[in-house]
């Protein structure tokens, strides 16, 4: 048999031929399939982080308190609201598709007192042409009762003719964030009240504080009260009073060098007593001062700063002169006074003594029992005056702090009836009787100072039967205690009063 190499070898290129066709085209298959594999791992990838976006944007809007709906103006109505939305109202997305199905069900959820305020906000938005957004806040009651503050901002979703019917309305809950800001304006508020406060009060006291740099031996800072103290503003002071040197030509020069030592006098514990010294104003006015200083220490416990305080106590101690002065004054009066009274009962007493004296000579003689009486009469009005005017020699006495007793035996009956005695005229004037009571167990005999007794008796009934029209005045004496021989005498004036 005999073969024929030319047509073997056509028919080897022609498969040749089909093979390398062949493989060109499984080729460009594996080249689709992989490009098909490459675009659908991006679109997944892009389903992926499309997903993830919007996971990512529904976590933000619930971390901000942040919904939104599509309001359709034709149907008067929300279309779509998102979770948060729903939420942010207390309900679920279908409950709020379901409940909220017009204008008037939404302002249902506002506030009465904010109603007003959201239609205004809603007619204006809505007659505006421009479709830029516009925003409110306004408060709403949740499904649960609770009031919750909301910010709203609203705009048209544009369209390619006519007029936009569908605008994207946004809220946010900023109730945490107005209370919040609530708190901050009241603190800064009460802030604010406190240091007009302060620095009222402090103008009021006339009080000035420094800060002093004891490394540059200079004033760091005063303040405007400290600075009117001395008569200038506050630069002008820092400008002219600095160092001190400067400082120091402010201080009175007859209290300059005590106010020196008691800055250097050293306080390891530091407390450091007030002071108060003498300044020269600008207009050379003379002002007293209380100083007080604090002082602050590095780690080497080295003075660096003091807090230095001052007031001006002028007013105080021209009031204290004056309080002083007139204390002076007073006691001066008191002591001629006491003088005064003391030679006039000394010079009264004198003539009274004589005429007593008189009276008990004549008393002595034999006379008409008429005569008597009007002559007992006379001598009783005679000693009533010598009382009074014992009482007075006394009242001086107790003013200077030299008012002794003078303790003897005295009978107890006797001392009451010379009272009795006395006021008897005046008695029967009145109509009124006068009675007197000893308890048995008083002792007859007591050590005391009568005179005194007598006084405050009389003094006591003398009261008594001024102001008494009926009835009669009492003196009754107990024994209240009795230790050893100690007796406690208890002496008690009783009158009617009528």
């Amino acid at each position: 048999m005999t073969i024929d190499r030319n047509q073997t070898r056509f028919s080897v290129d022609s498969l040749r031929k089909k093979l390398a066709s062949a493989y060109r085209r499984v080729r460009t298959l594996e080249r689709a399939l992989a490009e098909r594999e490459l675009e659908d791992g991006r679109r997944k990838d892009e389903l992926n982080a499309v997903a993830q976006s919007e996971a990512f944007l529904e976590q933000s809007a619930e971390i901000a308190l942040l919904g939104y709906a599509v309001w359709d103006d034709t149907l008067d109505r929300d279309v779509a609201v998102s979770d948060e939305l729903a939420r942010i109202h207390g309900l679920t997305r279908d409950a709020y598709l379901e409940n909220v199905s017009s204008m008037d069900k939404y302002l249902e959820f506002v506030v009465p007192e904010d109603r007003e305020k959201y239609l205004d906000y809603e007619n204006n938005f809505t007659a505006d042409d421009s479709g830029k957004a516009a925003g409110v806040e306004y408060h709403i009651v949740r499904a649960d009762g609770e009031i919750r503050h909301l910010l709203q901002r609203s705009q048209y979703v544009p369209v390619s003719s006519g007029r936009p019917f569908q605008s994207i309305v946004v809220i946010q809950d900023v109730t945490e964030q107005k209370e919040v800001e609530d708190r901050l304006k009241k603190s800064r508020e009460a802030l604010e009240e406190s240091e007009a406060m302060l620095t009222q009060s402090v103008a009021m006291a006339n009080l000035g504080h420094a800060i002093w740099n004891y490394d540059s031996e200079r004033y760091i800072d005063v303040s405007r009260e400290w600075a009117r103290i001395f008569g200038y503003t506050k630069e002008e002071f820092l400008a002219r009073f600095a160092n001190a040197e400067q400082d120091l030509s402010l201080i009175h020069p007859d209290d300059l060098e005590r106010y020196l030592v008691y800055y250097e006098e050293e306080d390891p514990d530091n407390l450091t007593p007030d002071i108060e010294y003498r300044i020269v104003t600008r207009t050379n006015e003379i002002k007293h001062i209380l100083q007080s200083h604090k002082y602050v220490f590095n780690e080497s416990d080295e003075r660096t700063k003091g807090l230095v305080t001052i007031q001006d106590i002028s007013d105080r101690i021209e009031r204290e002169n004056e309080l002083h002065e007139a204390r002076n004054a007073a006691e001066q009066a008191s002591v001629a006074k006491s003088s005064f009274l003391a030679l006039m009962s000394h010079e009264i007493r004198t003539p009274l003594n004589a005429v007593l004296g008189a009276l008990g000579l004549i008393e002595s003689e034999d006379l008409d029992p008429s005569l008597r009486k009007f002559l007992s009469v006379g001598r009783k009005g005679a000693e009533s005056l010598l009382i009074i005017i014992n009482d007075i020699l006394d009242f001086s006495k107790m003013e200077a702090g030299k008012l002794q007793l003078e303790p003897a035996s005295f009978k107890v009956q006797k001392a009451i009836d010379d009272v009795l005695q006395v006021l008897e005229p005046r008695a029967l004037e009145r109509a009124i009787s006068l009675t007197s009571n000893l308890d048995l167990d008083v002792p007859e005999f007591l050590i005391g100072d009568a005179s005194r007794i007598r006084q405050v008796l009389l003094n006591l009934c003398s009261n008594a039967v001024r102001f008494t029209t009926e009835g009669g005045v009492h003196i009754r004496v107990s024994k209240s205690r009795q230790e050893g021989d100690i007796t406690q005498v208890r002496f008690e004036v009783e009158d009617t009063g009528c």
